[in-house]
């Protein structure tokens, strides 16, 4: 690829389309995709990155680039503006790619597209943006051009161009660039902002949280106004503490979600929401959910930061390691349980621990069953997608995992089982005899979801699933029917 051309050798040509990458060409911005990457493949090295950005951007960038790995041919494209730029290139427009990120980077995202001319980018010393690009694009191609753009960072290029093409602006920047330039075609947004966090926060995991509730509902103290309230509140520090452990998930699994068939529609992923977001969205949930629970209880703050923390090294190492990742999963259950009972200063039983925690464990290893049983029913091309993840197992995995699973599931319905024996319901219930019927339906419960996770009609989150599956809310209805009777 030839980054240095002369005037002279275009004239009588047609005039050059000049394209920019970060926003434009891409749905992403190459400076954060590197930092992010950075953090991620070099955790030591991420401490130089705030010094070297203040020092010398164009170096710094160069920096990234020596030592991150990048794989361009999953970053989130601009399809409509891939579209259109194939369409200039068959009717023999010379195409420019020309950006401010690294020149190594531009000239490797060129080679995948395969339809760019030349390519001008940053050269290590010189940060190719704004003026520092108006200059080298008039200098190499001449005073004419057109110009494709996304930023106000482009308003000097598109003011000293022919034509202007902008793409995905914001209502001011397309009235800025209209203003000063000849607008002869606008890519608009795809997508809306605000809907776009509300996808990221993930609303619907939210009804995982309505764990909280268990210990007062196991003592018997839903109906008190006091500790409902402050269960609630519980419920919603959790909100968004799982919602701020999402972000962080999703920025650490980058590569790996746009190698995956179904995780590569997520915000950051698919380039719908900018990787900058995490800036504010991380610290303003974080900050949201240690004080709402610190309201109540410094206990529960503490727990709750402790599950915070748990999620960061579930999401860095311990979700590699086999067994021990389904036990954090897990565990993550029960810090809701036990937050649950700190803010509203109920006991929770030793019953119910042991209960939830087995339940969980076999919830856990469904989770990594129903992910093998659909590995091993993909075609070849999805397999090599989904080995991106990293996960610690193979298909001769599998059947241990039912093993566990199961095991852990007889086991919870069997805890279920002594205690309604124990001496300790005789306390809470007046007909304990009739919490027996609680025992067949554990068991047909676990039953049948692993024979459904061993058909492969399991979702790869069995909980989510429990909440949605119609015979698991019929089982609950009917629990809860005989609590009261038993009541």
């Amino acid at each position: 690829m030839t980054a240095v051309i002369t005037a002279i050798e275009i004239v009588g040509a047609d005039v050059p389309l000049c394209v920019d990458l970060d926003g434009t060409l891409l749905r992403t911005d190459l400076l954060w995709e590197y930092s992010v990457a950075l953090v991620q493949q070099s955790p030591k090295r991420a401490i130089e990155l705030p010094f070297r950005l203040l020092s010398n951007r164009a170096a710094c960038k160069r920096f990234l680039v020596k030592n991150v790995e990048l794989d361009v041919s999953t970053l989130p494209y601009n399809r409509d503006v891939w579209e259109w730029l194939l369409e200039e290139k068959s009717s023999g427009r010379t195409l420019v790619l020309t950006t401010a990120s690294d020149q190594i980077i531009a000239e490797a995202v060129a080679k995948h597209v395969g339809l760019f001319d030349h390519v001008f980018g940053s050269n290590g010393e010189t940060n190719n943006k704004a003026n520092n690009k108006l200059v080298n694009i008039q200098g190499k191609l001449g005073m004419v051009y057109d110009y494709a753009g996304n930023s106000e960072a482009d308003l000097p290029l598109w003011r000293c161009s022919r034509q202007a093409i902008v793409v995905n602006p914001s209502v001011r920047l397309e009235a800025s660039a209209r203003r000063m330039s000849n607008v002869t075609r606008v890519f608009p947004r795809s997508h809306n902002f605000a809907s776009t966090i509300i996808r990221e926060l993930r609303p619907h995991q939210w009804s995982k949280n309505l764990l909280v509730y268990l210990p007062i509902i196991a003592s018997h103290k839903i109906t008190t106004k006091s500790v409902l309230w402050h269960s609630s509140e519980a419920v919603l520090a959790f909100c968004c503490c799982a919602s701020a452990a999402y972000v962080l998930n999703d920025l650490l699994d980058l590569d790996a979600d746009r190698h995956h068939p179904t995780k590569q529609t997520r915000p950051f992923a698919s380039g719908d929401l900018p990787l900058s977001s995490a800036i504010f969205l991380l610290p303003a949930l974080l900050v949201l959910a240690v004080g709402i629970v610190g309201t109540l209880s410094w206990r529960g703050a503490a727990v709750i930061t402790c599950y915070f923390g748990l999620t960061v090294a579930y999401s860095t190492l311990l979700k590699r390691i086999a067994v021990l990742d389904v036990f954090v999963l897990a565990a993550l259950y029960m810090l809701r349980i036990v937050t649950g009972g700190l803010v509203t200063g109920t006991r929770i039983s030793e019953w119910l621990l042991s209960f939830s925690f087995l339940a969980f464990l076999s919830l856990g290893f469904c989770k990594r069953a129903a992910e093998l049983e659909r590995r091993a029913q993909a075609d070849n091309p999805v397999q090599a997608r989904t080995k991106k993840d990293r996960r610690p197992y193979i298909q001769q995995d599998l059947q241990q995992l039912f093993i566990n699973g199961n095991v852990c599931g007889l086991i919870s319905a069997l805890i279920l089982a002594l205690y309604i024996h124990s001496e300790d319901v005789h306390t809470l219930y007046r007909q304990p005899m009739v919490l027996w019927a609680l025992f067949p339906m554990a068991l047909f419960w676990f039953a049948r979801l692993w024979f459904l996770t061993r058909r492969n009609q399991m979702s790869e989150d069995p909980v989510l699933f429990a909440l949605k599956d119609r015979t698991t809310l019929s089982l609950l209805a009917a629990a809860m029917f005989i609590l009261f009777a038993a009541s």
